[in-house]
C-alpha cells in the first residue's frame, strides 16, 4: 500500500517501507498483532485489526490501541479485507464456513456490525471506485454504495482477474482464456459500466501472481509488486506503468527506474 509517498508492506509480523518498491527498510521488527493481513490507511494513519483490537500509527513505529473487546472475531485462516468508503472504514471478515461479517466505523473506534451470508458480494470486495465498493467472484462484477443493495454489471471472461482503481478509472487485470491460457489482458470500465478490452499483450497477468503480489497506486503511477521479498535475495519483481497499459520492469538492487 502507499502512505506518506512510500510503499508499506508487512511480512512475518514485521513492517517494511520503500521509496521505489525495490529497496526495503524494516521499520519495526514486531507489530502489535500477529499474522498481519489487515494493514490499511484511514484518515491519514496506518491501521491494523486483530481479534477484538484495532491499532493506529502515524509512522509505523509507534502504535496506539484504539479499541478492544468483542470486535472482528478474526480466527486462524480467516481472510480480512479493509476498504474506506464515504469517510468510513470497512473491515470485512470471511472464514469460508462461519463468522462472515462486516464491521463499519467512522473513526476506527466506534463500530457497527452486520452479519453476512456466505455468498454475500462483500466477502469478495476488491476495490473502491466511483464512491462504490466493487466485488468480483467467478467472473461476476457487482457494486454497492453502502454494502446493502448490489447491482451486477457485465461479466468478465472468467474468474482470474483483479479489479484495480487507477487514475480514477476501474481496471481489470488477468488472463483471457477464451483467447489462450497465457494471454494476459487489461479491461477498462466505460462510463456506461461496460468493459472495454484495452490490451491483450500485457507482461504481467493473473497466471504469474502469488499470495505476496499486489497492485499499488502512488504519485499517479500504477505499480505491480510480484513475489514481495524485502531482502532482495529472491525473485522479487516490480513493474511500473504511467497509463495502465505500458509497463516497465525493475528487479533487485541494481535496477532503478
Amino acid at each position: 500500500m502507499a502512505y506518506q509517498n512510500k510503499f508499506w508492506r508487512e511480512r512475518d509480523d514485521s513492517l517494511y517501507v520503500s521509496l521505489n518498491g525495490l529497496v526495503w527498510t524494516k521499520v519495526i521488527e514486531k507489530l502489535p498483532i500477529d499474522d498481519v493481513e489487515s494493514l490499511t490507511m484511514f484518515k491519514g494513519k496506518l491501521w491494523l485489526f486483530d481479534n477484538g483490537e484495532s491499532w493506529s500509527s502515524s509512522n509505523g513505529i509507534d502504535w496506539q490501541l484504539q479499541t478492544e473487546g468483542e470486535l472482528f472475531g478474526l480466527a486462524p485462516y480467516q481472510e480480512v479485507f479493509t476498504h474506506t468508503l464515504a469517510d468510513q472504514i470497512y473491515v470485512i471478515t470471511a472464514k469460508g464456513t462461519t463468522e462472515e461479517g462486516l464491521w463499519r466505523s467512522p473513526d476506527g473506534i466506534t463500530w457497527s456490525f452486520v452479519e453476512l451470508g456466505k455468498t454475500d458480494p462483500l466477502i469478495n470486495t476488491q476495490t473502491v471506485f466511483d464512491n462504490k465498493l466493487w466485488s468480483f467472484k467467478e467472473g461476476k462484477v457487482s457494486y454497492t454504495e453502502n454494502g446493502g443493495k448490489w447491482t451486477e454489471i457485465d461479466a468478465l471472461p472468467h474468474s482470474d482477474f483483479d479489479l484495480v482503481t487507477f487514475n480514477n478509472e476501474l481496471w481489470a487485470y488477468g488472463t483471457h482464456q477464451d483467447i489462450s491460457f497465457d494471454t494476459r489482458v487489461a479491461f477498462k470500465l466505460n462510463a456506461d459500466y461496460s468493459w472495454q478490452l484495452v490490451t491483450d499483450n500485457l507482461p504481467i497477468g493473473r497466471s504469474s501472481y502469488s499470495s505476496n503480489s499486489q497492485f499499488i497506486e502512488k504519485n499517479n503511477l500504477l505499480y505491480y509488486v510480484s513475489n514481495f521479498d524485502p531482502t532482495g535475495h529472491t525473485s522479487g519483481v516490480i513493474w511500473r506503468s504511467k497509463n495502465g497499459v505500458d509497463w516497465q520492469k525493475g528487479a533487485g538492487y541494481k535496477i532503478n527506474f
